[in-house]
């Protein structure tokens, strides 16, 4: 009887602890935004993203990363539907972000000639959101069409894995 009451206790011990254990632990994976700088967050209009560029590339070669460029916009469904995707997959938010140094820039019906003009000295996008990957000196490494990471409505988080894998820096 003695045992049964101290397994019992132990028992209720136990699940209160990983009841009360269980919101740290679920947020282990997601990424923490506010440490994040504006450029990797939103498509800002009014961005200046020769600035935001320069502040990536000294953050990249701190801390031994590639810059990811995202050319996209507040009115892109693919734009949105990646945020959305991301939001659904923390883990793999929190790996993106930890593996580059995100600038997203606007991109879009002359709305923002600064994001234009700047996305003038790298290839030719076709659509939207559009990578492209550079070396923390400046240098284009990869332009990248994303619809090859879409599944249906939303992105493969496979396809998202393997891309990760295969851009980050060596």
């Amino acid at each position: 009887m003695k045992n049964i009451l101290i397994g019992m206790v132990i028992s209720a011990i136990l699940v209160g602890g990983i009841y009360l254990l269980k919101p740290i632990y679920d947020n282990m994976d997601n990424l923490d935004k506010a440490n994040l700088p504006k450029y990797s967050l939103i498509y800002d209009i009014n961005a200046n993203p020769n600035e935001d560029l320069i502040q990536a590339l000294k953050k990249a070669k701190l801390e031994k990363k590639r810059v990811l460029i995202i050319a996209g916009g507040l009115w892109c469904k693919w734009c949105e539907s990646l945020n959305n995707f991301f939001e659904e997959n923390p883990k793999l938010e929190k790996d993106f972000f930890s593996k580059f140094e995100v600038v997203k820039v606007y991109y879009g019906n002359g709305i923002s000639e600064k994001g234009m003009k700047f996305l003038r000295q790298f290839p030719v996008l076709k659509g939207t959101p559009h990578f492209y990957i550079l070396n923390d000196d400046a240098k284009l490494l990869h332009s990248i069409d994303t619809t090859y990471l879409e599944r249906g409505y939303s992105y493969s988080k496979v396809k998202l894995e393997k891309f990760i894998t295969k851009y980050i820096k060596e």
